[in-house]
């Protein structure tokens, strides 16, 4: 039986905005909340610079302020995504995706399935594969594959640790397909050991609760 793709990719829109803000809403993706000073600290700009950029977000209903009261003195400013903000990182479609999975499940077994994710990795690994070169030096492939997956929408991240090459993902397009079908993170670590040529270990999810998804490489 030929199983049908099931395409659950979609681009960013965070992708859309301007340079500034688009690093505004990446640093409140991955820390949840961060105060003012803290942010203009990290992106070394004034507090007023920042906040103009905070202000036209606001606007656009992304970002929330919080005022928190630290010991004495007047409360810190704090920022936050707003819930309308989740309209700026892909959901991969998920109610249609976890819909058409059931029914291949349902009439066709969930070894079916499974079959579905691993032809939609398989086209998604011959995309990138056909951008990387093969006598591409392994940093060189690690660093090409995470701009690969941040521009898919998965806030990617390129990092060494200890000599370890890290892949760090902050937001999860399949989250609720993975959360119904826990293969797909297994899927996904064994597409980078192929793209990559190396041994390739996932130590957090964000399906299990944490806050990123690391792939150690080596």
């Amino acid at each position: 039986m030929d199983i049908p793709t099931v395409n659950v990719e979609e681009k960013s829109a965070v992708h859309t905005l301007g340079p500034t803000k688009r690093m505004i809403i990446i640093i409140l993706k991955k820390r949840k909340e961060i105060d003012l000073k803290s942010l203009a600290e990290e992106l070394e700009m004034s507090k007023m610079g920042i906040l103009k950029h905070v202000n036209k977000l606001e606007e656009l209903g992304m970002v929330q302020r919080m005022f928190i009261k630290e010991g004495v003195g007047r409360p810190r400013l704090y920022l936050r995504l707003s819930e309308k903000a989740a309209e700026l990182f892909p959901t991969s479609y998920a109610e249609i995706a976890i819909s058409m999975l059931k029914y291949i499940r349902d009439n066709y077994g969930r070894e079916e399935v499974i079959k579905a994710l691993n032809n939609r990795t398989k086209n998604i690994t011959e995309r990138y594969s056909s951008l990387l070169q093969k006598d591409m030096p392994l940093k060189k492939r690690v660093e090409l594959v995470t701009q690969f997956r941040d521009r898919d929408g998965y806030m990617a991240e390129f990092t060494v640790s200890r000599s370890e090459f890290q892949i760090l993902e902050y937001n999860c397009p399949l989250l609720d397909v993975a959360a119904e079908y826990t293969e797909a993170c297994e899927i996904e670590r064994r597409m980078f050991e192929e793209l990559l040529g190396a041994s390739v270990s996932s130590s957090h999810q964000i399906v299990s609760g944490d806050k990123v998804c690391r792939f150690v490489i080596g």
